[in-house]
């Protein structure tokens, strides 16, 4: 075989080019992945989590910041912070961004919401090669002082469908001639595909220290200080080769960061009282 600097020019490009076409990571290149944060209502109970899911379906698949009333609690909005740890708790008692007896407090539209919850919707498009529902894996990370965490993982496989979930989440796909999956396997190959997304929470129950339900929900911030100082949260979206997570990704991962009391520069002490409770929202059957 004769040495590489005896080829010829016209050789040497064709072996150039065909190193090229065999090298290179053309998987990766052609898949998005675009995850934004919203904070939502409790997804188990809220009167309103249907409203907010419909409303995050549509600015997801619109590409839109915001959708529906504001002045109501099913309304949708990206959000990269959120001025308060107190807006992370949901309740089994009536609740909003922290505060009990929500009628009161924010209007009468409040009354029977159950606190919030942080979600990250995400929209996976493919330039080229299909993709299905059963493909996706998602992970939330978080970074709160001493040792809280809200982080959990997980993936879809062939057991899921499109369409509302059980929960309520809205998991929606469209194909290269632009027809709606909404209903059907996981397994259908779609071009894009949305979800109104996993989310978590702290939660403080009725079964918890306080007299009243506010001294519920301020005795559980006193004994977890940390939750008042500045901390990020973290949703990232997936493809692999494989449903349930196998076979290695095929896409780049896609997140999005909320930053939680960017204003605070508290200081806090060590954890004490009780436990935290994680209140995850994730995908269901």
């Amino acid at each position: 075989m004769r040495p590489l600097t005896l080829l010829r020019g016209c050789s040497m490009i064709a072996l150039i080019v065909l190193q090229t076409l065999i090298l290179a990571p053309a998987a990766q290149a052609q898949y998005s992945v675009e995850v934004y944060g919203s904070l939502a209502p409790n997804a188990f109970g809220s009167p309103s989590w249907s409203g907010y899911a419909n409303n995050a379906m549509f600015a997801l698949q619109n590409n839109l910041a915001a959708a529906g009333d504001p002045t109501q609690p099913t309304y949708y909005s990206r959000t990269s912070t959120l001025a308060s740890g107190r807006m992370l708790i949901v309740t089994n008692f009536p609740s909003w961004l922290g505060q009990a007896n929500p009628g009161t407090v924010f209007g009468p539209q409040f009354a029977n919401e159950l606190g919030n919850r942080l979600h990250f919707g995400v929209h996976v498009h493919s330039d080229g090669a299909p993709f299905s529902l059963s493909q996706l894996n998602y992970q939330i990370d978080s970074k709160i002082g001493h040792g809280l965490k809200l982080d959990f993982k997980g993936s879809f496989d062939e057991t899921y469908s499109y369409g509302v979930s059980s929960s309520g989440s809205i998991i929606i796909g469209r194909i290269a001639t632009g027809d709606i999956i909404d209903s059907g396997p996981a397994t259908q190959l779609v071009t894009d595909l949305w979800y109104t997304g996993v989310g978590n929470a702290f939660a403080v129950l009725s079964s918890d220290p306080g007299a009243t339900d506010q001294e519920k929900i301020d005795t559980m911030l006193a004994d977890n200080p940390a939750l008042l100082e500045p901390f990020t949260v973290t949703g990232t979206y997936w493809l692999t080769k494989k449903p349930g997570g196998a076979g290695g990704a095929i896409s780049p991962k896609g997140s999005a960061i909320v930053v939680v009391n960017p204003a605070s520069s508290a200081s806090s002490s060590a954890p004490s009282g009780n436990p935290l409770r994680q209140a995850v929202g994730h995908p269901h059957k």
